[in-house]
């Protein structure tokens, strides 16, 4: 059993920042070694989260080399973007620059009405 088709091993709960990837990156034959884009709708029912941080969007990443010709890549940071609005409206998604700080601000949690 692959890792990604494991129980998860902890339970659901809210929480501020999940970072992970968004896009699945794989090579042929291979398949996916990165998979963002099948998990990303997974993470944001189990974790609730106010902000996701995407670590695979490409930004100004420059491959080389034979491996980087046969590199496929599935989903964008506009898919996204579309998953995080329908799954998790309040949720931010941040495409991070390099050399640009982000501010993360902690979300108090909503008092219950007694």
């Amino acid at each position: 059993m692959a890792i990604w088709q494991r129980k998860p091993c902890c339970p659901p709960q809210a929480v501020d920042v999940v970072i992970s990837p968004v896009v699945d990156l794989g090579l042929p034959l291979a398949g996916a070694f990165v998979r963002g884009q099948s998990v990303l709708p997974d993470l944001l029912r189990r974790f609730r989260p106010h902000t996701v941080l995407a670590s695979t969007t490409g930004g100004a990443v420059t491959y080389s080399g034979a491996l980087s010709r046969l590199l496929w890549q599935k989903g964008t940071l506009a898919e996204a973007r579309r998953q995080v609005e329908a799954l998790a409206p309040d949720c931010r998604l941040i495409a991070p620059e390099p050399g640009v700080a982000i501010a993360l601000r902690r979300q108090q949690p909503q008092a219950s009405a007694a």
